[in-house]
């Protein structure tokens, strides 16, 4: 027990390090989200309106508005800086993070495998700093409550105890409230659920979709076009990364739409299976669930119409635990996919202007702002991230492969 609090201790310690001289460095290079969109929202917040109505900011159901409501209030209270106590909120959410991910590791696998992947996967893995100290975007609660839901459900294989089914489906509840798109993993529910009874699964549905329905109700009948509009046909940013930046690059517009719709196939169809699958099954090993998740929304922005680089965080907990739980191939191909992601995410923060462009405290200069604003359009963007968009379906693909050979 000792050495687990010895251990978590470092890892803390370890993680605010890193946050903290990282912030040190770049005090006031952050990106759009944090300097202006939130400080829009708390504006319009302040005023008793309806930032849903008011704004385009806003495009999920309404915990973060919550969220920045209370962070408003804190600084009201202690004179800080707003994008201090949102940077504060997410590192702290990021503790979380990392103690749950630790403290379940070490009950599966050896203390120094829980120790290494939790220290590389999250404290010092240079996407996690960036995202929760420059980029600010809430998206870090996704992984929170992502990490719980599998986290409970791995305990449901082996306890089939019908509670941790149900934590299951609550933790999910959160993450569907917080980002929608955790709807992708409801298959994974499946798995073992054949032995739960009728009365509970139907009290596991309403926990997975009654926060997420009661939150979008009020939104929806105080501004309802724009709810239909900004939340309910938000789709994320098309053209910018993979296939839809390729498409709209060349002009295929047509081509674009296309691919959209069979995404959609593609996605409604392989979740099907997969909830189907697993429902077949009396026990899933946890090593299969990590990995299922992390793949299901590993799919998204890889396959799907829109991407943002804040999104890393709906699976980088996942990817941290499975490299604990999986075999040297997967470890090998994890090494692989971060090779190419964190030189990617470092050049889109320290370069692009809407993402905080951090050299330029370092570079003022009107050569360096010049070539920064070359890589603002489209094409460019999508130009920078094919060695990601690579990165990913490779992963992506030896992610399957493995899932079908075990």
């Amino acid at each position: 027990m000792k050495a687990a609090l010895r251990d978590l201790a470092i890892l803390f310690a370890a993680s605010l390090l890193v946050r903290v001289v990282y912030a040190s460095f770049f005090p006031d290079e952050v990106s759009a989200d944090l300097a202006r969109n939130w400080m829009n929202v708390a504006a319009v917040l302040e005023h008793h309106q309806n930032p849903y109505q008011l704004t385009d900011h806003l495009n999920w159901p309404p915990f973060w508005m919550q969220c920045i409501y209370a962070l408003l209030t804190v600084t009201k209270l202690t004179g800080l800086r707003f994008y201090t106590v949102v940077r504060a909120l997410l590192v702290g959410t990021e503790l979380a993070i990392i103690a749950v991910l630790h403290r379940w590791l070490t009950m599966l696998v050896n203390a120094r495998a829980a120790f290494w992947a939790t220290l590389l996967g999250i404290c010092l893995n240079p996407i996690c700093v960036l995202l929760v100290i420059q980029h600010g975007n809430f998206d870090v609660f996704v992984g929170l409550w992502v990490l719980l839901s599998v986290i409970a459900l791995c305990a449901f294989q082996t306890s089939r105890d019908e509670v941790d089914w149900l934590r299951a489906c609550l933790f999910l509840g959160l993450g569907i409230l917080t980002k929608t798109v955790p709807l992708v993993l409801t298959p994974l529910l499946f798995a073992g659920a054949k032995e739960v009874r009728g009365k509970t699964k139907l009290f596991g549905a309403v926990l997975a979709l009654a926060p997420v329905a009661f939150g979008m109700s009020i939104i929806y009948v105080l501004a309802p076009d724009d709810v239909t509009a900004k939340v309910l046909g938000y789709r994320s940013a098309s053209g910018w990364f993979g296939f839809s930046g390729i498409f709209e690059a060349q002009g295929w517009h047509e081509a674009t739409a296309w691919a959209t719709r069979a995404f959609g196939v593609l996605e409604a169809g392989l979740l099907c299976f997969t909830g189907w699958r697993l429902y077949q099954e009396r026990a899933v090993t946890p090593w299969k669930l990590v990995l299922l998740a992390g793949l299901l929304l590993l799919m998204v922005p890889a396959l799907g119409p829109g991407y943002a680089p804040q999104y890393a965080y709906w699976w980088l907990p996942l990817l941290a635990a499975s490299a604990a739980l999986g075999d040297r191939p997967w470890r090998m191909a994890l090494v692989a996919f971060f090779a190419v992601a964190v030189p990617t995410y470092l050049f889109e923060y320290w370069v692009l202007p809407s993402h905080g462009h951090a050299l330029s405290r370092y570079i003022p200069t009107s050569e360096f702002a010049n070539f920064a604003g070359t890589w603002m359009g489209q094409s460019h963007q999508t130009l920078a991230r094919l060695p990601i968009f690579a990165a990913y379906l490779g992963l992506l693909a030896f992610g399957a492969r493995t899932v079908a050979r075990r």
